[in-house]
């Protein structure tokens, strides 16, 4: 298994960066509720997977809009 952040409490910082890609693009977000309770996420992508994300989006909702047509032509 390998190291991650929730189990060693190490900074996202002290971490090793991967390979990054001359135009990626970074998020970061830390959520905290009280004292006890935090969050933290981080999302790395490049432009190309924007494309690929926006592609399976456009797909899944054809397909959905697609086979609510046949139940509506079904149900007649």
């Amino acid at each position: 298994m390998g190291t991650n952040v929730a189990t060693t409490g190490a900074p996202l910082e002290t971490l090793a960066d991967p390979a990054t890609h001359p135009e990626e693009m970074r998020a970061s977000y830390e959520l905290r509720l009280g004292e006890r309770v935090s969050m933290r996420a981080t999302a790395r992508i490049t432009p190309a997977g924007v494309i690929c994300v926006g592609l399976a989006a456009a797909s899944i909702t054809l397909a959905a809009c697609f086979g609510a047509a046949l139940i509506r032509r079904a149900g007649r």
